[in-house]
């Protein structure tokens, strides 16, 4: 238990830095924003208590939006995605099932149910994100394509540190 614990805690902060050190200066054309701390919140175990994972969706959010000075959208966006994975696990099993404590990696589940995941989960959190920020219908192209670069872009940094990272881990 104290293992993982470390582990998540220490994902939780490599995820930080990379997002507020590299990804926060990295955009495309104005309309591709990279959120690779996303990659910490989709690789949470499938049974974490929904409290905890509202709390950590939460912290994660309001630590960006601190330095964002973003006004909670990405906190919003976080608590979302964390409150609809319990539902999205019922709606979609993966063929292996699913174990007690097991990382959501692509090691563990493969690249089908993996990208459905991510891209899922991914695309929900952009859209709250630029329709926040947004908060006008007449700019609803404009958060469209925001959304679907910036998934794009998040999903490509997200599925490249997990080959990275966890491309040989099975535990």
């Amino acid at each position: 238990m104290t293992r993982n614990l470390l582990h998540y805690i220490a994902s939780f902060v490599v995820f930080m830095i990379l997002q507020l050190l590299v990804f926060n200066h990295l955009e495309i054309l104005n309309i591709g924003f990279c959120f690779i701390y996303l990659g910490f919140l989709l690789m949470l175990p499938h049974d974490l208590n929904s409290l905890s994972g509202l709390a950590i969706g939460f912290i994660n959010g309001l630590i960006i939006d601190l330095f964002y000075n973003s006004g909670g959208i990405h906190t919003a966006a976080c608590v979302l995605i964390m409150f609809l994975r319990p539902y999205f696990f019922r709606i979609v099993n993966p063929k292996s099932g699913f174990e007690i404590g097991m990382r959501m990696t692509i090691a563990q589940f493969g690249w089908g149910w993996y990208s459905l995941y991510a891209g899922v989960m991914i695309l929900i959190h952009h859209l709250v994100i630029f329709s926040l920020d947004a908060f006008n219908p007449a700019l609803v192209l404009d958060v469209l394509n925001k959304s679907l670069f910036s998934s794009l872009f998040t999903y490509i940094m997200v599925i490249s540190v997990q080959m990275l990272v966890f491309g040989r881990d099975r535990s």
